[in-house]
């Protein structure tokens, strides 16, 4: 009988250690489904085989806790080893169902390993079974990244007069993903942003007795900057925040 570790291999790339590092990005267009979930298969380049009706399925670590409430209360894993967060408790028992109650979110979750031989008709040993276990990180491919300005820390506009407006434009500006692929803050041509996970960019002034900005990225490409002062160069160092569906972050 082969050892369990001959129908387990992991894409290292999405590894550190023995953490699966799981960022949910967009699975297909026009999605209407923005759970905070991960296929845990992409982890692998094999697992299991249909050759000899070798199954292997994850569960989540009965025993282990965030905040004195169990992992399993937090985040399920499906049948097809699709694992999800919980997002619509109120764990926190404040009243409001909100991100800090996203206690499974970016915390290294124990994933223990089942595998059947045959069909079932041998089992590997519970050795196997234990040396197969992994963690897991679920977080959002865009709130693992970041977001700067094109050069610097700020964005620089010229001078101008009091009442006039100002432009800031998507070339001033850019998310990137965890793993530093770029992105636009604006919608695009089609009115759409590029991730769907996105539901929302908003603007905010950290000083407001010199300018406003448009609260949202509704526009393609710009956004608009109101002076109420004249300024020789204004160094824009604007609050932004980005809505995730189901998350949200500053």
């Amino acid at each position: 009988m082969p050892a369990l570790s001959s129908y387990i291999a992991k894409r290292e790339a999405l590894w550190i250690g023995n953490t699966l590092m799981a960022y949910f990005v967009d699975p297909i267009k026009d999605q209407t489904d923005f759970a905070s979930k991960y296929d845990m298969e992409k982890g692998f380049t094999t697992l299991g085989s249909d050759a000899d009706l070798t199954e292997i399925t994850f569960s989540l670590d009965k025993e282990q806790k965030i905040n004195n409430v169990k992992v399993q209360d937090l985040a399920n894993i499906a049948p097809d080893n699709t694992i999800t967060l919980v997002t619509d408790r109120d764990f926190n028992q404040d009243g409001n169902v909100t991100e800090a109650d996203r206690w499974a979110y970016g915390q290294e979750l124990n994933v223990k390993v089942a595998a059947t031989y045959l069909g079932g008709a041998y089992k590997f040993t519970d050795e196997e079974i234990a040396a197969a276990a992994f963690k897991i990180n679920v977080q959002s491919a865009l709130k693992a990244g970041k977001i700067v300005p094109a050069a610097g820390a700020s964005i620089t506009l010229p001078a101008a007069a009091a009442g006039e407006t100002a432009k800031l434009t998507a070339d001033m500006i850019t998310g990137y993903t965890y793993n530093n692929q770029p992105y636009s803050l604006f919608k695009e041509a089609a009115g759409n942003y590029k991730y769907s996970y996105i539901d929302k960019v908003e603007f905010f002034t950290t000083d407001a007795e010199i300018y406003t900005v448009t609260k949202d990225a509704t526009a393609i490409k710009m956004l608009k900057v109101k002076l109420l002062v004249t300024t020789q160069k204004l160094l824009l160092r604007i609050f932004l925040r980005l809505l995730i569906r189901r998350l949200s972050w500053k």
